[in-house]
């Protein structure tokens, strides 16, 4: 293999992939056993939306290795807008769940005829409004958290505008990024690449942090529960500890890049880090 060859894999968006694949297919599992109440109906409506995102990541795996960096890049932006859409159903779930306790609770929920292929209108305005709608409905829910993603933050923007041109073609040149050849302007591939990987980064940790908010359960530990399983006493302490996938994670893309970010979220979760066996 030439140097630029080498190069070209030895990209940390590789590894990037493989971690955040990983991670979607362990929540997708764990969250499985834990429905949601949608309208009058529990449903696996979060597993599935993590098992679809995994199967994104590992498509955007695949057209790179096959040097169509064009298409990968427009599903960078695709799982952009999936977790928008994740996000803004965790958000829904628990303003309908905070519903039910009071006793206030209406039975037709508003994700009830997007789940039944009745209303697709849901998630067009959701994406196309999107970024105003869903973090809209974030500030309500914890400002403190927008705040802290802020997404006139020049990683969100430049990873969306990136998106949006390789969707579109919006210049002859990204034409040329879905073909090996490419490669002879390496230094604008490897830039392309960085970009993109930032815009990948920047997404998964949003996507982490609020399921970390809103749905921690899904991101637990298994030893507690296998330990009831067979019969044995489970220590307490190891109720809220986070599984060793999530830990993982969570050190390097979170805790590593933002700090202020990693200790909010320790601050408002009963999630233990730091613990993992």
């Amino acid at each position: 293999m030439d140097p630029i060859r080498k190069k070209y894999f030895n990209h940390p968006i590789f590894q990037t992939l493989s971690e955040v694949k990983e991670f979607y297919s362990c929540l997708s599992f764990m969250d499985f056993s834990l429905p949601d109440l949608v309208g009058t109906r529990c449903l696996n409506i979060t597993s599935e939306i993590f098992q679809s995102i995994e199967n994104t990541i590992d498509s955007i795996e695949i057209l790179l290795k096959n040097y169509r960096l064009n298409d990968a890049a427009a599903l960078v932006r695709k799982y952009n807008d999936a977790v928008m859409l994740s996000v803004y159903i965790l958000l829904t779930l628990d303003d309908e769940k905070e519903s039910f306790f009071k006793e206030k609770y209406v039975y037709e929920s508003i994700l009830d005829s997007w789940i039944d292929n009745k209303f697709k209108n849901e998630t067009e305005y959701l994406l196309k409004k999107g970024d105003e709608t869903v973090f809209s409905l974030i500030k309500k829910k914890d400002k403190n958290l927008a705040n802290i993603f802020s997404l006139d933050k020049e990683t969100y923007i430049n990873g969306r505008k990136i998106g949006n041109d390789n969707l579109h073609y919006n210049f002859f040149k990204i034409c040329i990024l879905n073909m090996e050849k490419m490669l002879t302007d390496h230094e604008y591939v490897f830039t392309y690449m960085d970009d993109m990987l930032e815009s990948l980064k920047f997404i998964f940790k949003i996507h982490l942090s609020y399921i970390i908010s809103y749905k921690p359960s899904s991101l637990r530990s298994s030893d507690y529960i296998d330990a009831l399983e067979i019969g044995e006493e489970p220590d307490e302490k190891y109720i809220n500890v986070v599984a060793p996938y999530v830990e993982k994670v969570f050190k390097k893309y979170i805790e590593q890049e933002d700090k202020e970010l990693a200790n909010y979220l320790k601050k408002i979760t009963s999630l233990k880090f730091d613990e993992s066996k």
